[in-house]
């Protein structure tokens, strides 16, 4: 029985010591009402509705942001009380920091620290994430998203410069073809990084039925995905046409992240009523998850 119980214990202290980069495994927050813009306090948004679980970046309109850290007056960020960080970001080299959560109880920015503070860690892409908690005040309350200075890193590496692409009518599960979405209409720039409902998705790696993803001509990849050792590779891209037929289309640049994520420079596809597509049935973190347990086995 002892050693049954000091094995555990060093099961417990291993994996604690393996604990993944939160840079790389993190959720994404994209609620545009958060933004501090937002006086429909209305609304009433209170995230102790909100299930938090580990890390989270935040987005608004597709655009890196952060939380604030200085005042914000109260009724704003679509909630009564916004919760806001009481002093300033860390930095890359400072690691993961606790710091003190805030909550304007009335104008004037009247506040006081919540209950529970979070832990903030500051990527090398110049972005923050969060391990975000239930602050455990009275409703409603929730946390903000300064949309005033949206994080714009520097060029570097596409793995901590990217946009996210979080459609959910480009599900392969979508059948609704009727929506005619078409990604030529969109004004490509730069990299992205796909996302389903908040989880880290990718493109599909074979064939997509016709009239898929809210489109006519969904667009995928043939090729599997490359490894974080091959760095930047070209992958051929397709348009399925008809049922059996499918033709080449624009190539696209594609990079697998150490987080074990994708992110892909696309660009516009020749062929109209087309739009790429996304495989949410089995997202990225669930495909960490079966990398591991083949390593283990």
């Amino acid at each position: 029985m002892i050693l049954l119980l000091c094995c555990s214990y060093a099961a417990v202290t291993t994996a604690q010591a393996e604990e993944p980069d939160p840079c790389d495994h993190y959720n994404v927050l994209n609620d545009t009402w958060r933004a501090t813009t937002n006086t429909n306090w209305q609304e009433s948004h209170c995230d102790k509705d909100v299930q938090f679980k580990g890390w989270y970046r935040l987005f608004y309109e597709g655009r890196s942001v952060r939380l604030p850290d200085s005042c914000v007056d109260k009724y704003r960020c679509g909630t009564t009380y916004p919760l806001w960080l009481a002093s300033p970001h860390p930095k890359p080299e400072d690691g993961i920091v606790t710091m003190t959560v805030k909550e304007t109880i009335s104008h004037s920015c009247s506040s006081f620290p919540t209950r529970e503070p979070i832990r903030v860690k500051m990527c090398p892409g110049n972005y923050p994430v969060y391990e975000l908690v239930d602050p455990n005040s009275e409703c409603p309350y929730a946390y903000c998203a300064d949309v005033s200075i949206p994080t714009t890193p520097t060029p570097g590496d596409p793995c901590d410069h990217y946009t996210v692409l979080n459609d959910t009518w480009r599900a392969t599960t979508n059948t609704h073809w009727q929506e005619g979405h078409s990604d030529q209409d969109v004004q490509w720039h730069g990299w992205y990084r796909m996302f389903y409902e908040g989880r880290s998705v990718r493109i599909p790696e074979g064939f997509v039925k016709k009239y898929r993803c809210g489109t006519t001509y969904p667009l995928y990849m043939r090729d599997p995905h490359p490894t974080p050792e091959d760095g930047v590779v070209i992958r051929q891209v397709y348009a399925t046409i008809s049922d059996v037929f499918f033709l080449p289309e624009n190539p696209i640049r594609v990079k697998m992240c150490p987080g074990n994520y994708p992110v892909y420079e696309l660009v516009s596809p020749e062929y109209g009523a087309s739009a790429y597509c996304i495989d949410p049935e089995k997202p990225v973190a669930k495909q960490l998850e079966d990398l591991v347990a083949k390593a283990d086995a």
